[in-house]
């Protein structure tokens, strides 16, 4: 379509200042702050030993410094940066045209034309589009809380492992003392002539190896304590052997119903976020088919036919997809292969979520009675008989192999205890991350 009028057309003039507003729109530095400078400032008493590092302050921290949730938000904030690209209007197009000019004179022309061109999507096709990137940023806000439970959890148990190391180093001191203790009274009857040299290096041996565990121990206390500083994103210069670390494993009752848990299961985060996949597959799909439908093309002439630009015109056109077979049918097929996909990824996401449910709650219920047990039955008892065998001993009672077989007894059952009591709690943080409320560490 073509129209010719004979009023005049004038292009509208933009101010200077709109021209650069949009032309740096966006383009200026935020001026943001990586980490706060109260935080610097607490880790610095932390590093001095002023304040100990508490499991909540731990959380603190990482929330503020850990550099793949700050990644994570900037690509959020990239993607909601994309809205600006779906309104469907594309850069216009300015051209000048001199048209029927003869060989012999070029002076003279039949059309001079200044043209603005202006193409702009079909609104249904801009609506779905900014709809689908609506629905990547509503599911990144998802993930990026999911992210944020997850990281707790790691915090959490890179805590519970660093005090699980804490008090599996006193163990060890404990076991390296009354191997000591045993290794004094052989030695001490050994001079009476009371035994032969076979018990002295019997006990000589009980005494190296719990020596040998005792320094393995303090080793993996110091591999827990950068794994959380380095999970904790804290600087070198503040990994100090003088932090020190308050809160110690202790045990506390705890009873959640089996199917309570279960049904949290469709109302968790990771879950949620699988269904938000869905939907915007489904918005994608739409987007992809909206496609076949035409871009509309507008054309704005300001005309001289040898009187001057006296004369404007304009032209609207529609841009058809005709050869659908080969530009589009390619992005309907992969957007239909990824709304399969996320509903693929629905079930099995339901799958491992309630696999890794079913295992963490039977893992905290044979825990809890593991615990229960050793306090209530073995704790005082392997106690009182380690004593009594260590009288018998020292009155010729009883033999060494007794006493290093109630010794060893005495010390597997400690072990067993604070081997029970560090998987009830990392059951427990790996429950907490699918239900509403915190459960460990939560004072």
């Amino acid at each position: 379509m073509n129209v010719i009028s004979k009023k005049p057309f004038k292009f509208p003039h933009f101010r200077i200042s709109i021209f650069f507003a949009l032309l740096f729109f966006g383009l200026e530095p935020t001026g943001a702050v990586l980490f706060s400078q109260t935080l610097e400032q607490e880790l610095q008493k932390i590093s001095q030993g002023d304040v100990p590092l508490t499991p909540r302050l731990a959380i603190k921290i990482g929330l503020e410094r850990n550099p793949t949730l700050k990644i994570f938000r900037e690509r959020i904030n990239q993607k909601v940066a994309e809205r600006f690209t779906s309104y469907g209007i594309f850069s216009p197009t300015l051209s000048y045209l001199n048209e029927g000019i003869p060989f012999d004179n070029s002076a003279k022309f039949t059309e001079r034309r200044f043209t603005l061109s202006q193409e702009l999507a079909f609104p249904y096709t801009s609506i779905l589009l900014h709809s689908y990137i609506s629905q990547q940023v509503e599911t990144m806000e998802l993930e990026y809380k999911w992210k944020e439970k997850e990281l707790i959890a790691n915090i959490k148990l890179a805590f519970t492992k660093l005090l699980y190391s804490m008090d599996l180093v006193r163990l060890k001191k404990e076991i390296l003392d009354l191997a000591e203790k045993i290794l004094l009274v052989v030695r001490a009857k050994l001079e009476f002539g009371q035994i032969s040299n076979l018990d002295l290096i019997n006990a000589e041996i009980s005494y190296y190896e719990a020596e040998n565990e005792y320094n393995d121990a303090i080793r993996n206390f110091m591999f827990a304590r950068y794994d959380l500083f380095n999970l904790l994103s804290i600087d070198p210069e503040y990994q100090e052997y003088s932090i020190s670390f308050a809160d110690s494993l202790k045990y506390f009752d705890f009873s959640i119903p089996q199917e309570e848990i279960i049904n949290k299961l469709e109302s968790s985060l990771e879950y949620q976020v699988a269904l938000n996949y869905e939907k915007s597959a489904k918005t994608a799909l739409k987007y992809s088919w909206s496609g076949l439908l035409p871009n509309i093309s507008l054309n704005f002439y300001n005309q001289n036919y040898g009187d001057g630009f006296n004369h404007f015109g304009f032209e609207i056109g529609l841009k058809v997809p005709l050869w659908f077979g080969l530009d589009k049918r390619t992005d309907i097929q992969i957007s239909r292969s990824k709304l399969a996909e996320a509903r693929i990824s629905i079930f099995e996401t339901k799958l491992r979520i309630k696999k890794q449910l079913e295992y963490a709650w039977h893992s905290f219920d044979v825990s809890r009675e593991i615990i229960k047990n050793y306090e209530s039955n073995i704790s005082h008892r392997s106690k009182k008989l380690l004593d009594l065998t260590l009288e018998s001993y020292q009155l010729g009672q009883a033999d060494l192999l007794n006493l290093l077989q109630v010794q060893r007894s005495y010390v597997n059952g400690k072990v067993r205890y604070l081997e029970a009591l560090f998987n009830y709690y990392v059951q427990l943080i790996e429950i907490e991350k699918f239900i509403d409320t915190e459960i460990v560490f939560v004072k």
